[in-house]
Parts: C-alpha cells; sequence; structure tokens
C-alpha cells in the first residue's frame, strides 16, 4: 500500500466504479498513467478550492490520511482514510487533521473553520473548546516536520526527563529532527541514570535557542 500509484502497482478497478463516502461520491478513474478519485479534484484549482490550501501546503494525504500512527523512528500515515470534520475524531479531542499542522490553534478554532469553509458543523463540548487537537507526544512529531519546530524545542527538551524511556526517545527524535542533527551521548544520554540526565538537561536547555 506504501507503493506509488503506478500502472504497475495499482491493483484497483479504475473504471469508472463507484463508492459513497461521508455525504460524497468517489469515482475511480484512469487517464492515461494517473488515476483519480474525485476527477473534479484533479486539476490544482480544483483541489484548492476544495481544500482551500495551495498544493504546496497540503496535499490529500495530509488531510484524509494524517500522521498519526507510530513507527519507531516517527509517526506514519493513518492507514484509515477519514475526514477532518468526522465528529469522531474532533468531537472526542482524538489527534486531527487540522491540529497536526496548525499547531497554536485551539479544537475550537478548528470546529469553526471547518464549519465555514466546509459547511460541516461539529458539536464540541466546552471542556474541548481551548485544547489543542493531539496529545503533546503525538504533537512532538508534528513540531518536527513545522516552522514552528524551534518555538517548541524549550517545551520538548522538558519531555526529555520522562520516567518511561520509550517516552523519551519520542521526544529526542523529535528534538534531534528539529536541530537537524542527532545529540551525543555527552549531550544527552537516552538511557543514562536521572542525575547525569538533569545535569545533561541543564547544559542543554542552557544553549537553548541556539543549540
Amino acid at each position: 500500500m506504501n507503493q506509488l500509484a503506478t500502472v504497475a502497482s495499482v491493483l484497483g478497478d479504475f473504471s469508472g466504479v463507484g463508492v459513497e463516502y461521508g455525504g460524497r461520491r468517489a469515482v475511480f478513474l484512469r487517464q492515461g498513467d494517473d488515476f483519480f478519485g474525485h476527477q473534479e479534484l484533479a486539476t490544482l484549482a480544483g483541489a484548492r478550492s476544495h481544500s482551500h490550501h495551495d498544493a504546496d501546503q497540503a496535499s490529500c494525504l495530509d488531510c484524509h490520511m494524517p500522521r498519526i500512527v507510530q513507527g519507531f523512528t516517527g509517526y506514519n500515515r493513518s492507514h484509515r482514510i477519514s475526514s477532518p470534520s468526522e465528529p469522531e475524531i474532533l468531537a472526542t479531542g482524538m489527534p486531527n487533521t487540522c491540529n497536526l499542522c496548525h499547531l497554536d490553534r485551539s479544537l475550537a478554532w478548528t470546529r469553526d473553520t471547518i464549519a465555514s469553509r466546509w459547511g460541516t458543523r461539529v458539536t464540541l463540548s466546552p471542556s474541548l473548546m481551548p485544547e489543542f487537537g493531539a496529545n503533546f507526544e503525538l504533537a512532538a512529531g508534528a513540531y518536527a516536520r513545522s516552522p514552528l519546530g524551534r518555538t517548541a524545542l524549550p517545551a520538548l527538551t522538558r519531555h526529555l526527563e520522562e520516567p518511561n524511556a520509550y517516552v523519551r526517545l519520542r521526544f529526542l527524535l523529535a528534538v534531534e529532527r528539529i536541530l537537524g542533527r542527532r545529540l551525543s551521548d555527552e549531550e544527552y544520554t537516552l538511557m543514562g541514570g536521572d542525575e547525569r540526565r538533569q545535569t545533561q538537561l541543564r547544559l542543554l536547555r542552557g544553549r537553548l535557542p541556539n543549540l
């Protein structure tokens, strides 16, 4: 499923077969060596009108298969095709597509934006309105892909003190991606003792934001 969609790899029926999903109808078509699920969105203008994003800002996969699945070295795309406006996702505070890019926005902002741009209203409980759409461990992976990454470094490095080594690893991977390099054992030892790690982290934070 992770192969490029080429004539040699696509096995599905793209002869005009249709399917209803989420109030829309997808028709699977092939034009030459290209495959489409929504022909009206195959042009840049059509995609822009639907997504309200330029093609270099967000792709179909970014909105409908967000990176929320834990892999060993990072977060992979969901294997489930979903919609950002699904109540089961947004209304329950689960990690959602919009807030994995708009990391500085609340769930209330996401709810209102989905309503104004796509006309879908999702009921959000008052307790969730000020919250963000990703737990911080998952958001760490998103910050590593975001221009906001360096601004999040102080918060991310605090989580390098987590008692669980696996959780520390997740934040370490995010920090290293933001920095664009690996941290040496002298700078931070993932499996080192508490006292050693705390000393290392004090030194690391003292070097922010020029780390």
